[in-house]
């Protein structure tokens, strides 16, 4: 690891720190709510070798957009109810929450596998398109001048590109 990159990584783990206690200050079942939900993205971390680490991005972007609406719902639930009366706390760990927290990440993840082959397919495709119109053009152009044009003798470069095969 480059000095800059364990710079940036200790950075990260302060900053990390820092919003960790700060939630944990808050409330206690946001915490445990936002360390459970944030598996998906510290997995894909440590798995995604590559830099600049595309993978942990989508995963950690997706999954941060499933944790924050069931957050800001708890938030608001717990300052418009009495806490005595409502199990808000048993509601925020339902199988639900969870399957949409780690269900947002898997949907990240299946983006981070699926776009970059399907836009590469594209651009085959188009290439592919390219090649077959500049080999009509060429069959016209045979047509229109002769086939003595095609034949490259009296080009110098084609001399060098024989002497190297």
């Amino acid at each position: 690891m480059a000095p800059e990159d364990k710079s940036l990584f200790w950075r990260y783990v302060v900053g990390a720190s820092l919003a960790i206690g700060a939630i944990g200050l808050y409330d206690l079942l946001v915490l445990i709510l936002v360390l459970v939900g944030v598996m998906p993205s510290v997995l894909a971390y440590m798995l995604d070798r590559l830099q600049p680490r595309y993978g942990f991005a989508m995963v950690a972007i997706f999954n941060t957009a499933g944790i924050i609406p069931i957050v800001v719902s708890y938030v608001l639930k717990r300052f418009n109810s009495d806490l005595a009366t409502d199990d808000i706390g048993v509601s925020l760990f339902s199988a639900q929450n969870i399957i949409i927290i780690w269900g947002s990440a898997f949907i990240g993840y299946l983006i981070f596998l699926v776009v970059p082959r399907m836009i590469n397919q594209y651009h085959l495709r188009q290439s592919q398109q390219e090649v077959k119109k500049m080999q009509e053009r060429q069959a016209e152009l045979r047509v229109e001048w002769g086939d003595e044009v095609a034949i490259m003798e009296n080009v110098p470069t084609a001399k060098l590109l024989r002497k190297k095969k």
